[in-house]
């Protein structure tokens, strides 16, 4: 089964502007996200490779508290990422 991701940063832009191009990519930056990557606590940057090659990784999404900067484990990292748009999360599995 294969699914889409629309940001609606992307979409609301789209339809203000009538003109379709890449506003998600300046909804937040890039090197935010590789920054993110880079603390590798508890196994982030293997989860983040596993899931590029299309892997699924477990995760709860419970410990994180809306906190951009005091980031404690990795399901708080990618409990974020999700929040920023750059991973998707299945809630009925519990997965990224």
């Amino acid at each position: 089964m294969s699914y889409s991701l629309y940001s609606p940063f992307s979409i609301v832009n789209a339809l203000t502007n009538k003109k379709i191009k890449n506003y998600w990519i300046a909804s937040g930056a890039p090197s935010e996200v590789k920054d993110y990557i880079s603390i590798n606590v508890d196994g982030l940057k293997e989860d983040v490779i596993n899931m590029s090659l299309g892997q699924r990784v477990s995760l709860d999404v419970s410990s994180f508290e809306n906190d951009f900067v005091n980031l404690h484990n990795k399901d708080q990292v990618m409990t974020l990422l999700i929040h920023l748009g750059y991973l998707a999360y299945d809630a009925e599995n519990k997965e990224a």
